[in-house]
């Protein structure tokens, strides 16, 4: 059987499954006495003929009526479940959000992500949340000499735009961590274990991981400016304070 072949058998297999769905769906509603409301679809008739192009794009289009019960009575989920087996999920279904939280919160948080922050208001932060001494993974790598010097002016300007949004974010973590830090001198305090300090985490863990991700981003910029020899070494190097370590020569 060629292939074409087995592709209307295919078609025509789920055009039949949604056919006894939709009369299984018709069946229950005329059972509950509902008036039916009526609406028109359009049904293409797959041939059996090889060419499934053909049939499909010049195949006859026919009116059908099918009742819509299913806005009357709530589907199954073992139906909705094959419906989306056949047809897909439903990509109009909206997307579940988080709990809300505090007004007053939210009113400043969706300020600052889409005006962003004054420069004065971003040196406060930071003289008021420097780094911590044991945690200066936080701050931006820096940029190897002997790499810098291979990238262009318009290159230098790219990575040095990254690395201002990882001080960003190396202020935001040191703030986090200290709160954290504060909190676990009084875990004795079943909320604050239960609660609030595992969603502090979560929220430093995203963002190390953001601030990890800008560095790799950073390195592989610097990736095609290297000789192959060069290259392999750096891929295989490490970060530290240094975006690829600070013995990489």
């Amino acid at each position: 059987m060629s292939s074409n072949r087995k592709r209307v058998i295919i078609i025509k297999e789920k055009l039949k499954k949604l056919e006894e769905m939709l009369q299984d769906v018709s069946t229950r509603g005329s059972d509950q006495d509902i008036e039916p409301r009526r609406k028109r679809i359009r049904r293409i008739s797959v041939s059996s003929s090889d060419s499934v192009h053909s049939d499909v794009n010049q195949g006859n289009i026919v009116e059908v009526d099918v009742h819509r019960e299913a806005e009357l009575s709530p589907i199954p989920s073992d139906k909705i479940d094959s419906i989306n087996k056949i047809l897909g999920t439903d990509p109009s279904m909206p997307k579940v959000m988080g709990k809300p939280v505090s007004d007053q919160v939210a009113s400043r948080l969706n300020y600052y992500a889409t005006n962003g922050m004054s420069s004065d208001e971003k040196e406060k932060i930071k003289l008021e949340w420097p780094t911590p001494e044991n945690c200066l993974s936080f701050n931006s790598p820096t940029l190897n000499p002997e790499i810098l010097a291979l990238l262009s002016p318009t290159d230098q300007k790219k990575d040095s735009f990254m690395c201002h949004i990882q001080n960003d974010i190396a202020g935001s973590l040191s703030a986090l961590s200290s709160v954290i830090s504060k909190l676990l001198d009084i875990a004795d305090l079943p909320n604050v274990v239960k609660e609030i300090i595992p969603d502090l985490m979560t929220a430093g863990k995203l963002q190390c991981n953001a601030h990890f991700q800008l560095s790799m981003h950073r390195r592989h910029q610097v990736y095609p400016l290297l000789k192959s020899g060069m290259q392999k070494l750096a891929k295989e190097s490490k970060m530290d304070n240094f975006l690829f370590r600070k013995t990489f020569m």
